[in-house]
């Protein structure tokens, strides 16, 4: 092992065990190298030594570093990989120019941030993965992901109802409906089934449906506040047992809303959150009777 630098004179050497090399730290010398060079013996009369080589590296038996000769499988099986990349490259086009779609719709007609538009971009995603649907459902599992988007989001301002979506989305309500079917059928055992449809009670669905309704911060917190409180007394009473949680949390946002004094009617709340229709909330507000929280919610 060399002590000096031959080139500076210097005797500050270093050792770089990853490379092997010994190198002058003064002037980057490689004065030691311990690397193997890549010299290869492509035929047999080249060899140096007689011995037989060692038959596990790639090549023939005679003579391990000996190219093999092209594999017969590779050619044959090549025009379907390339059948596979043109189909491959079709699917990313299409997704694309969909994606563009939605881009537009939540951009420039709907005023949507970017962190909803990417949250739709995954379920489109999602749902296309399951291959459960094709042609002009398509635009409505779009308009059906913006609308959930909306939802996980929860950012103050950016709620949307179905009506809305659809009509940003130039769609029938209609197929929105088959839309949001097939949507839900394709994310069953996803995080976005559980965040949007698995609820463990009425409260956890009351913030999930206020989050819905266009509502100013302030007002938003105090009728979750106070439908988280009727639905719990709802339920601690027993007065509407064996009704559904969508039924429950319906009534006791539209008693909240009605305490609010918020001008919406029994048609846009429904339409707005989900729950049940106006004729159900309605048969659900007679049979609750006289509450002290239903004063204002008779209307």
């Amino acid at each position: 092992m060399a002590h000096q630098c031959h080139e500076c004179g210097g005797d500050d050497l270093v050792t770089i065990h990853s490379e092997g090399d010994v190198v002058c730290r003064g002037c980057g010398l490689v004065l030691e190298s311990r690397i193997l060079t890549e010299l290869c013996s492509f035929a047999d009369r080249d060899r140096v030594s007689p011995a037989v080589p060692d038959s596990s590296g790639i090549g023939s038996s005679g003579n391990a570093l000996r190219i093999a000769a092209p594999s017969s499988h590779t050619s044959a099986r090549r025009p379907a990989v390339r059948r596979l990349q043109i189909v491959q490259a079709q699917i990313d086009r299409g997704r694309q120019f969909q994606t563009a779609e939605m881009e537009e719709v939540c951009s420039h007609l709907m005023r949507l941030p970017t962190s909803i538009l990417d949250e739709a971009k995954c379920l489109y995603a999602r749902v296309l993965e399951a291959r459960t649907s094709r042609g002009q459902i398509l635009v409505g599992i779009q308009a059906c992901a913006v609308y959930y988007a909306c939802i996980l989001q929860k950012q103050p301002g950016t709620a949307r109802n179905v009506t809305e979506v659809a009509e940003a989305f130039g769609i029938p309500e209609s197929l929105f409906t088959r839309a949001d079917k097939v949507v839900k059928e394709a994310l069953q055992g996803t995080r976005f089934f559980r965040d949007l449809f698995e609820v463990a009670n009425a409260q956890d669905l009351v913030s999930r449906s206020v989050n819905k309704l266009q509502l100013d911060q302030t007002r938003d917190r105090r009728i979750k506040r106070l439908a988280i409180d009727i639905v719990s007394d709802i339920e601690a009473r027993k007065l509407l047992q064996g009704k559904s949680t969508g039924s429950l949390s319906s009534v006791a946002i539209w008693c909240a809303v009605s305490a609010e004094g918020c001008s919406m009617s029994k048609s846009q709340l429904c339409k707005g959150i989900g729950g049940c229709t106006v004729v159900t909330l309605n048969s659900l507000l007679k049979q609750l009777g006289q509450q002290p929280w239903m004063r204002t919610a008779s209307r």
